[in-house]
């Protein structure tokens, strides 16, 4: 599978979640080329992860990531194509 291009969505609630540390601690074993943002429901805003928790996508980081968030907070999406 093609996987160039694509980008990780974390969903939470508010952007003080208690999710946050726990999440961020799993992006950390998964480094990668793949970059992370991070969406807060109160608010509809979407951040860029900093570099240092851009991931690679392999399946045992969206089990851990499912497993702390809910799986339907964990989504991938392919990038635009700005070109």
């Amino acid at each position: 599978m093609d996987t160039v291009g694509k980008r990780l969505f974390l969903r939470f609630t508010t952007e003080k979640s208690e999710l946050m540390d726990v999440t961020m601690n799993i992006l950390k074993r998964y480094p990668g080329k793949r970059p992370v943002y991070f969406y807060f429901e109160n608010t509809r805003k979407v951040i860029e992860g900093k570099r240092e928790y851009w991931v690679n996508d392999e399946h045992d980081l969206e089990a851990a990531l499912g497993e702390v968030m809910g799986q339907r907070n964990v989504v991938w999406k392919p990038a635009k194509n700005f070109a």
